[in-house]
């Protein structure tokens, strides 16, 4: 199977993640898969290549000097509304966060505890909304 032209962005502050099983089945299926810490840094790679096949992994807490989840989101739905972000989290949103990842149409919300199948799938349907949305087709 040849690899996907899309890059996976992370955005987590734990470094740790580059060692999950998940990381390494995704490096075999997607062109790159990028790693930021700081989510000042991730926000700034995305905005440089808002117009590339990218799909975000995106955590909702970071330390306090930095913006979280919530406010990366926002300033990338200023930007596009045609990049998949998926939410990853081991925090319980209350209602009022949860509204705030939907009115900022996260593309979907996964438990740090998900398996990694789960998570390959969730980066398969945002491959294929990327790979199936006129908008995106338009735009590239």
């Amino acid at each position: 199977m040849e690899k996907s032209r899309t890059t996976i962005v992370t955005i987590e502050d734990n470094n740790k993640l580059r060692d999950e099983p998940f990381i390494v089945e995704a490096e075999m299926l997607f062109e790159k898969v990028l790693f930021f810490d700081d989510s000042l840094e991730g926000l700034k790679f995305v905005q440089k290549n808002i117009e590339k096949r990218i799909i975000i992994l995106l955590d909702l807490s970071f330390p306090r000097n930095l913006p979280d989840g919530h406010e990366i989101l926002k300033i990338i739905r200023d930007d596009s509304f045609l990049i998949p972000v998926i939410i990853w989290s081991g925090i319980d949103e209350d209602k009022t966060s949860f509204s705030d990842l939907i009115n900022n149409k996260a593309f979907s919300y996964l438990k740090k505890g998900a398996s990694n199948q789960e998570i390959i799938d969730e980066f398969m349907k945002a491959e294929n909304f990327i790979n199936t949305n006129i908008d995106i087709a338009l735009e590239e």
